[in-house]
This record gives structure tokens, sequence and C-alpha cells, in this order.
């Protein structure tokens, strides 16, 4: 009979180490994903396209940089760049380019996107940039600097929609008029802020 309870107490030592181990390994990972929503505010991630690199991503040609993928790769022109030697050219046919998409919102995002545009002495203001979700749309044309060459410098900055909450987000230049308009050097800031 002893050695029955013996074996019953060996038993439920295991089992409550056992559980013990669960607890903790719970434990951290609770704590991980803490710091990784609660510390992570604050948190900038930037993509950059300077309209150099092409690079064939899902079948279709498009601009690459730095691990990131900007759809409209073959609207890519050497006869205007604001740095390097090639731009995005985008016209009434070809009409949206550098293409970024953000996968999954979290409901805390801001973002801040900027680019340089040029229309070779024509009417540049119908080239804007646009974020877009399921149930979000936002476009920006703002100008905060000019070169002496004639480029312009937009930006805009936006925090998406709470109902835009899991959607996928695109960023994207956009030509809403007849003549050609050159884009160069996009920026995407993306700043993680408080959690919800």
């Amino acid at each position: 009979m002893d050695t029955h309870l013996d074996q019953q107490s060996v038993l439920f030592k295991q089992t409550l180490k056992e559980f013990a181990q669960v607890l903790v390994f719970l434990c951290l990972l609770g704590g991980l994903v803490f710091f990784y929503f609660e510390l992570g505010a604050g948190k900038v991630t930037t993509h950059r396209c300077g309209a150099e690199t092409l690079k064939r991503y899902q079948g279709l040609l498009g601009f690459y940089q730095s691990g990131t993928y900007f759809k409209g790769g073959k609207m890519q022109s050497a006869a205007f760049a604001k740095s390097g030697t090639h731009s995005l050219k985008l016209t009434k046919e070809d009409a949206f380019g550098f293409q970024f998409e953000y996968p999954y919102l979290r409901g805390n995002e801001r973002f801040t996107v900027s680019v340089w545009r040029y229309s070779n002495g024509k009417d540049s203001r119908k080239g804007i940039l646009v974020a877009a979700a399921k149930s979000f749309w936002k476009a920006g044309e703002e100008v905060i600097e000019k070169s002496e060459s004639g480029w312009e410098k937009i930006q805009f900055t936006f925090e998406p929609s709470k109902e835009s909450k899991n959607q996928s987000l695109e960023i994207y230049c956009w030509n809403q008029g007849y003549e050609p308009i050159y884009f160069d050097d996009l920026e995407i800031s993306i700043e993680r802020l408080e959690p919800l």
C-alpha cells in the first residue's frame, strides 16, 4: 500500500513540475507579446525607392530597393531623375506607379509619405500620392520643398481609420492628368503609435 502512495506522490510531483514548466513558458511568451506590442510603440520603419533597380516579383517587373518591392517597373525612365539616373514616368495610359503594399494594418500606425515629382515645365499638380485600403482612401500633394531644377517634393501624413484595421494598405503615385509626370525618391515612414 505504501508503494501505491509513493507512486501517486511521484506522479503528482512530476505533473506539478510539468505544469510549472508550461506556466513559465506561457509567462515568457506573454512577455514577448507584451514587448512586441507595448514597447514597440514609437518604432519607425522606413522604405525607400529611387527607381534605379528593377527586379521581377510575382511575374511583374518592379522596382527593388533594400528588400522591398514597388510595382511599376515598366515605367522606369532615364529622361529625368532627381537622384541617380532614373525615375518613374507616369502618363495617362500608365497612371499608377511606385505601388507599395503594407499587408496588415494593426490600427496604431502613422504613415508619412514623400516623393519628388517633375513635369518638364508643365503643371505638376495632377501628380499626387495616394493611400488606399478597403475602407480608407486619402491623397496628398502638399509641396514641402522645391529644387532649382524644377523638382517638387510632396508629402503627406496620415493615420488609417480604425475601420481599416486588419486590412492591407496600398500606397502609390498617381498621375491624374494628360501630360507625363516623373516621380523619384519615394520614402515611406511607418511609426507604431501607442497600442489601442
